[in-house]
């Protein structure tokens, strides 16, 4: 499976991580690792899925991760 990011864990980022759950179900294609958020800790839960650090971090992120804004 290719692994996912998604940048910004509020309204839009969550319909995101919605839309990746309904493909998976489908055929399983990705990986979802997280969010990226300025605005909440690193750790913090959302929908089932881990705030990852602040945006400034996808300089560390790994080249084979996709990013979705």
């Amino acid at each position: 499976m290719k692994k996912i990011a998604i940048i910004g864990a509020g309204g839009w980022g969550r319909e995101v991580a919605l839309l990746v759950a309904q493909i998976n179900k489908v055929k399983p294609s990705w990986e979802l690792l997280g969010f990226y958020d300025d605005n909440l800790p690193p750790g913090t839960k959302v929908d089932g899925a881990p705030v990852l650090g602040k945006v400034e971090n996808l300089n560390a992120i790994d080249s084979n991760t996709s990013v979705v804004v």
